[in-house]
């Protein structure tokens, strides 16, 4: 961990990042974001993760970023501390919201489903683009059927439909329901997930910056998608990656280059000159 300056330019400041298409591009971080957040770090700032990742398969970044607090996993459902190797809070899905699941099943049978608990990830039904999810995230994943893990702790369940419109269809299927404790979120062109009512990023951050003793106008915050809307919205100073949803950027604070080109450190660099 690197060491930080009690009275740097950033102390009392904490700058919550996304994982993909933020702070990473194609699987890796450019060396841009690395150097800035380095400098961030070291000039007293915390830098967190803000992501609808798994412990599991955020962890890597998390060491490769430099990350020197807390962080947010499975959207706000946990905040995890890497270092501890321990949750400080975890939100789990209500028992009455699994029993949709098999229905969901049923009627998409090319549906491919992910229940995620804590730190295990089961798969219920392979399509290409869990397949894809599992390896481009390195998770380890264990198969299982709805009967094995019903009685488990579910921390959010992940929908992947990759076929065009076939997202809509799902959407128009489960929107109506109208769980009680929970709801769907959409996270990617292909990902839906059922998660936890009151739990967001937004949430979390202001849930984090408070055991942190972060005063909420220092809390920083770039993301580049709908799920990262509450984000943005909760923190002090905001940016969305120029490659956003065009309708998203009037909801931030500024605009950040590419993530390929470095748009984490191009943050950085425009919070320099702010602060």
């Amino acid at each position: 961990m690197q060491k930080t300056k009690k009275g740097g330019r950033f102390a009392g400041c904490l700058l919550a990042s996304d994982i993909d298409g933020t702070l990473v591009s194609a699987g890796r971080i450019p060396e841009r974001n690395v150097e800035a957040i380095r400098r961030f770090t070291q000039e007293g700032g915390l830098f967190a993760l803000a992501t609808g990742r798994s412990i599991q398969s955020a962890r890597r970044y998390a060491a490769l970023a430099g990350v020197n607090c807390p962080s947010i996993v499975f959207n706000g459902a946990i905040g995890y501390d890497f270092a501890a190797d321990n949750p400080l809070w975890r939100e789990s899905l209500p028992d009455g919201a699994k029993g949709i699941i098999p229905p969901i099943m049923e009627r998409f049978p090319d549906i491919g489903v992910e229940v995620h608990s804590g730190k295990n990830l089961y798969v219920l039904n392979h399509t290409p683009d869990v397949d894809a999810h599992v390896v481009y995230e390195e998770i380890e994943i264990i198969d299982a059927d709805f009967a094995q893990v019903e009685k488990e702790d579910w921390t959010k369940v992940l929908f992947a439909m990759g076929r065009p419109g076939r997202l809509a269809e799902l959407h128009a299927y489960c929107e109506p329901m109208h769980l009680t404790g929970c709801y769907f979120l959409k996270t990617a062109d292909c990902y839906y997930e059922l998660t936890c009512e009151g739990v967001s990023k937004g949430a979390a951050l202001k849930r984090l910056a408070g055991l942190l003793g972060i005063a909420p106008a220092r809390t920083f915050a770039i993301g580049d998608y709908y799920n990262d809307v509450e984000l943005i919205q909760a923190a002090g100073y905001s940016c969305f990656v120029e490659t956003a949803p065009a309708k998203l950027h009037k909801l931030a604070d500024c605009t950040a280059c590419s993530c390929e080109k470095g748009a984490v450190a191009d943050f950085i660099d425009k919070l320099s000159q702010t602060i």
